[in-house]
């Protein structure tokens, strides 16, 4: 992404550009590795099935007031749109993601020895909202197996792209181990409705947008014709639409693979395309979704059965009176037609075990709810039960979290070339509080209020960026109290931790933001309380003449109505 887009002068003289790689732009929307890629995310989507050209039932689909059609001759189930089905890819790569990305898993950005370049990487963290788009791209890379992530400032502001890496070609590298990106193309086809010139009548007519990034310009195009997309010299027919130049020389786009993936994927996937969350489960997933549409019908089937009635059906004078209302005539009675019990268990069962073979293959741990929240109280009990999880979503962090470390370089590297003037990013402030009173001091009688001052922000020298992630499971409130009483009786009863300290840790739960303050609020309310003891202590003992001082409630205004030291005792009776 450049530093800003300019569009293209209709009135000046127009050409395409000559010098991009030739490459066919149906070759990458047409191809066999967009098949592939879009197979694995139909599962995400739950559109794996939208082709089929026949019903659960197996009759044809059809659509809004068109009477269902029964062909006649077997539909197999493999070629029926299954009616019910399970989520499993989106429960996967939504569980995977969650866990390396989600609440409380946020890493935090360092820059070792530079305080500037630490506080403007924050800032241009926040402002381009790269660990949302973090997000996206890991939800993509997850069903696909890669994703494509470019980065650049857009009018003053940072901006982090997300881009489909089925829509994605990389053409050239500059370091094909280390995934670093000498320019890139993407392209995708959309349908616009237009009037045939002969007939008159509407057609669906394909056009194709692409956008080419290298190291020094962004180019990208609205609407290419098909017959020029087809062309392998496409770029030196269609003219830009925008076109700017790139900021460091260096191309502003970072390819991820899901899980690293040296060796390379076999076709008909790029050798740079990683491995999907659910990577061959494809077809057992089908299944799933096969099994639960099984299951369901025969449920629906048992709940509202066909009645089978044992006698011609010329001996019916009256109507079938009972759930749907259709039945089956036969001698000798009549029945209700439905599943046997253990027909039901046994594919209940059977969806019950594909399920935890895909779960277990993606490494995606899905215990009982009863059991998760016996174990909530201690993080040592979660990790050994996740632990295949942490495994795999540790390994994510690694590659994705590379591939943001090199988003916040890039953008550091751009800021410091285009110059504070050219560059809007947030405002930060910080809250300066009064200084101390010196020992000796008088405290003023109104304690002057903290002023809130706007920092300046550098983006500093250093490019050092790495991510801090946190901790997948905190220690609990149980882990903690058992680890406290542990080193305080290793210490000999002594604390272990100091009163500012254990503030800070349980501010959190009552919504404390300061706690200096809540801090100081503690020391005047003990202030307070010792001073009424003081003042209680000191009422019973005996004046300099020997004269013993009245007690607090014996008919004196300031008696304590708390029943504290010092508060008169009830009369008997009384």
């Amino acid at each position: 992404m450049a530093d800003e887009s300019e569009e293209i002068d209709e009135a000046a003289p127009r050409s395409g550009v000559s010098d991009i790689p030739q490459i066919a732009l149906t070759d990458i929307t047409d191809g066999p590795r967009y098949a592939e890629l879009d197979r694995y995310e139909s599962h995400f989507r739950l559109t794996q099935d939208d082709d089929k050209l026949y019903d659960w039932n197996g009759y044809f689909r059809g659509f809004g007031p068109m009477a269902a059609i029964k062909p006649g001759y077997y539909v197999p189930l493999s070629m029926r749109k299954p009616s019910a089905m399970m989520p499993l890819a989106k429960f996967i790569t939504g569980r995977l993601t969650s866990m390396t990305l989600g609440v409380d898993s946020e890493p935090v950005v360092m820059v070792e020895g530079d305080e500037d370049a630490e506080a403007y990487a924050r800032a241009l963290a926040t402002a381009s909202r790269l660990f949302v788009r973090g997000i996206e791209a890991r939800n993509l890379g997850g069903m696909s197996g890669s994703v494509a992530i470019s980065y650049g400032f857009v009018e003053g502001k940072p901006r982090v792209e997300v881009h489909n890496p089925k829509h994605c070609r990389v053409l050239d590298w500059e370091d094909r181990s280390e995934l670093l990106v000498g320019s890139f193309l993407k392209t995708y086809v959309y349908v616009e409705e237009e009037l045939d010139e002969k007939t008159g009548r509407p057609i669906q007519k394909r056009y194709f947008y692409a956008r080419f990034i290298d190291r020094t310009r962004d180019i990208s195009w609205d609407r290419i014709p098909e017959d020029q997309a087809r062309d392998a010299n496409w770029s030196r027919i269609a003219i830009p639409d925008r076109e700017a130049a790139v900021i460091g020389d260096v191309c502003p786009v970072i390819w991820i693979q899901n899980h690293p993936h040296t060796a390379g994927a076999e076709p008909p996937r790029a050798p740079y395309d990683g491995p999907s969350d659910y990577e061959g489960m494809c077809d057992d997933l089908g299944e799933v979704h096969r099994l639960k549409s099984a299951t369901t019908k025969g449920t629906i089937a048992n709940v509202d059965p066909t009645l089978v009635i044992k006698d011609d059906r010329a001996k019916n004078t009256g109507s079938v009176q009972k759930g749907s209302g259709s039945a089956i005539y036969a001698k000798g009675g009549a029945a209700y037609l439905s599943l046997p019990g253990d027909a039901m268990q046994a594919a209940e069962g059977r969806l019950k075990s594909l399920r935890a073979d895909v779960l277990d293959s993606s490494g995606v741990v899905a215990p009982p709810v009863e059991d998760v929240a016996s174990a909530a109280k201690s993080a040592a009990a979660l990790r050994i039960i996740f632990a295949p999880m942490t495994a795999v979503c540790s390994v994510l962090r690694a590659s994705y979290g590379e591939g943001f470390e090199r988003v916040l370089v890039g953008l550091l590297k751009m800021a410091r070339e285009l110059g504070d003037d050219e560059i809007d990013l947030p405002a930060r402030f910080e809250r300066l509080e009064p200084p101390e009173p010196k020992e000796g001091e008088k405290e003023p009688e109104e304690k002057p209020e903290a002023e809130i001052i706007e920092i300046e922000i550098k983006p500093g020298v250093s490019d050092q960026v790495r991510l801090l992630w946190p901790p997948f499971f905190s220690p609990t409130w149980t882990d903690k109290q058992l680890a406290v009483q542990a080193a305080k009786d290793a210490s000999g009863g002594k604390a272990v931790i100091s009163h500012r300290t254990a503030v800070r840790a349980v501010g959190q739960l009552f919504g404390v933001e300061d706690p200096e303050a809540e801090l100081e609020a503690i020391e005047e309310d003990s202030d307070r309380g010792l001073d009424r003891e003081i003042a209680a202590l000191t009422a019973v003992k005996s004046d300099d003449d020997g004269d013993v001082i009245p007690k607090p409630g014996d008919g004196e205004p300031d008696a304590r109505a708390d029943g504290g030291p010092g508060t008169k005792k009830p009369e008997a009776g009384t």
